[in-house]
């Protein structure tokens, strides 16, 4: 029989152990991988819930941030992170669909990027989760990732897609982003439709703008994205806030409501 999990508790930090670095090629992103203190603990998150997460970098600062991981929710003994390294020139060469949506937030990944294998951070169940008020029962999902939001839209549907139980048919998947070396996580992304090809469609789209209007006038982008609100839909937005923004405003405009849009 496998090892009964231990469930660690919503309010407490544990301890999480730096195990290892996996630079993503060409993409200007890092693989960290966590151990926690023993191989049958689980954060147990829930659907859409991620992690907070607190350290303390060289200057005595404490940093916290909020990160979906990139390994199953409910993995037991360690988990993943996808962080843009910090280094000057692959900044300069990164777009905006990578960067840190605040100050905080780029000062975790530096602090994360200059850590020895075996020194520690903190994590507990962040407060936030998937919050659907939409129809249902839900049998279409549409997922619209840009740059590392293409963690939290995979592991959403792996979850939706395999399941007997699910009410989901159909689910699209619409990757932007400004430049060909932002999709980080491009074999997570193929082997997830290999695995649905049957009921999963796929698009990976380049627009110079992912945050602004003209991302709406680009005609491969349009084409992947639905024009209009169906029951038993949910819109899934996951990306920089800037973007999450620029989707959800434009879908409201096309009496999308407001219920049937996930920002993650």
């Amino acid at each position: 029989m496998p090892p009964q999990r231990e469930q660690l508790g919503d309010g407490e930090w544990a301890a999480c152990t730096l195990a290892g670095k996996t630079p993503i090629t060409g993409s200007g992103c890092t693989r960290y991988s966590f151990r926690l203190n023993s191989a049958r603990q689980t954060f147990g998150l829930g659907l859409g819930q991620a992690l907070s997460l607190i350290g303390i970098d060289e200057a005595n600062r404490v940093l916290k941030v909020h990160m979906i991981p990139a390994t199953p929710r409910l993995m037991a003994g360690s988990f993943d992170l996808i962080l843009p390294d910090e280094d000057i020139e692959t900044k300069a060469q990164a777009s905006r669909s990578l960067t840190a949506s605040n100050a905080e937030e780029e000062g975790f990944g530096a602090m994360v990027q200059t850590m020895e294998l075996g020194e520690q951070i903190a994590a507990k169940p962040g407060d936030e989760r998937l919050t659907y008020d939409g129809y249902l029962p839900i049998d279409d999902v549409h997922c619209i990732a840009s740059g590392l939001g293409i963690v939290p839209a995979l592991g959403l549907l792996n979850e939706l897609l395999p399941s007997r139980a699910s009410s989901v048919e159909t689910a699209n998947l619409v990757w932007v982003n400004e430049d060909e070396g932002d999709f980080v996580n491009y074999v997570d992304m193929e082997n997830v439709w290999y695995k649905f090809s049957k009921k999963l469609d796929v698009s990976c789209v380049l627009d110079n703008d992912t945050f602004g209007s003209e991302l709406w006038e680009n005609e491969a982008f349009i084409a992947s994205v639905p024009d209009s609100y169906v029951e038993g839909m949910m819109i899934v937005v996951a990306g920089p806030e800037n973007f999450q923004l620029n989707v959800a405003k434009e879908l409201a405009a096309k009496d999308f409501p407001e219920g049937a849009i996930v920002c993650l």
